[in-house]
């Protein structure tokens, strides 16, 4: 029973940590483009990492939005709760973006999460 569970925690911990960041942001990009009717803006993997400390995020803007201006309209950000990715919201930034009542919509992932950087945790003593 115990070599069962230590075989147990090696799958969860080896499906837990094994994952491929680009695959997932592809993957991310095909379902927005699919679902999303409003196009999307994604910083390049480089700037995401430099200027958003490493942090996954996707920015749509109303149609109406006109480029180079000012709009006195509020953006909203989306961010989801533990072992979600930002997709998650893909219902919502249509909806929110027709109203009229909102320029932007910015969905993000936080760290560890979705398409977002996974810096190293500390262990405990």
């Amino acid at each position: 029973q115990a070599d069962r569970s230590v075989k147990m925690a090696r799958l969860i911990r080896q499906w837990w940590t094994a994952s491929d960041p680009s695959l997932l942001v592809q993957s991310e990009s095909r379902l927005l483009s699919a679902l999303v009717k409003h196009p999307f803006h994604k910083p390049s993997e480089s700037s995401a990492r430099d200027k958003h400390g490493g942090m996954n995020l996707v920015e749509f803007h109303a149609n109406d939005a006109k480029p180079g201006l000012v709009d006195s309209r509020p953006t909203v950000i989306l961010a989801h709760g533990f072992g979600s990715g930002l997709s998650f919201f893909y219902r919502n930034v249509d909806d929110l973006l027709n109203s009229g009542k909102v320029s932007r919509v910015v969905c993000i992932d936080w760290l560890g999460m979705g398409g977002s950087a996974r810096p190293p945790c500390w262990q405990s003593p």
